[in-house]
């Protein structure tokens, strides 16, 4: 709605599944058949989907973000403090929820999800590395289009990728899940220049080896 007010970036492809479809229909007709093979797999190896609408787990998944974070030496944007997921629980505590899988009494996936009206969103997630390959985040993100369907919610987004590449390894688990995408786009728009460039001056002098990769982006970070 913006092209030809301000400049717009199409950053990247993103991912949703239509919900508003019965599970079995989501299941037959949007998700891959490897993907269906990994949650029989996720099954077998005994791992179970809870849903915890109050956050009561929240550490559990901290945890596991954190741990996730660490291993894919994530840029230091992605790592969020305790007051950032004591806010996301007290706000969307009726709107969202926080998905785990269980290994016996183990956390050993989970993610944060999101809704409002026909829209759902996934949010953050993490998994510890042994049980990735036994499927258990192909069975979170199942189970969580399954929760989304039933709360109401017509398409449940997923997002994209780590960057705009159509081989993005990320993006390819995502289009597992459904062939629908949606273009991911960014308006850009200073309304005070002073001010913006003040910013950027203080984030250039506090963080010099970003500058190369992203010192022309409007924001300062790979978004």
């Amino acid at each position: 709605w913006c092209r030809g007010v301000v400049p717009v970036v199409d950053d990247r492809c993103t991912v949703a599944i239509d919900t508003s479809l019965p599970e079995e229909d989501i299941w037959a007709g949007q998700l891959s058949s490897k993907n269906r093979n990994m949650i029989r797999k996720a099954e077998k190896n005994g791992l179970v989907f809870f849903r915890d609408d109050d956050f009561s787990c929240m550490e559990a998944f901290r945890r596991l973000y954190r741990q996730t974070m660490d291993r894919l030496g994530a840029d230091s944007f992605y790592y969020f403090d305790d007051g950032y997921f004591r806010e996301f629980a007290r706000i969307f505590k009726g709107d969202g929820f926080l998905g785990l899988v269980r290994q016996g009494g183990e956390v050993v996936a989970a993610a944060l999800f999101m809704r409002s009206g026909r829209f759902g969103h996934y949010h953050l997630a993490g998994s510890s590395r042994e049980h990735a390959s036994l499927g258990a985040n192909n069975l979170l993100l199942w189970n969580a289009a399954c929760q989304m369907h039933r709360d109401g919610v017509k398409e449940f987004h997923l997002g994209g990728g780590t960057d705009g590449s159509e081989t993005n390894s990320l993006l390819k688990f995502k289009k597992s899940f459904s062939p629908e995408l949606r273009q991911f786009s960014i308006g850009k728009l200073v309304l005070n220049e002073a001010a913006y460039q003040e910013i950027c001056g203080a984030w250039a002098r506090e963080n010099p080896g970003k500058l190369a990769t992203y010192g022309s982006f409007l924001l300062k970070y790979r978004y």
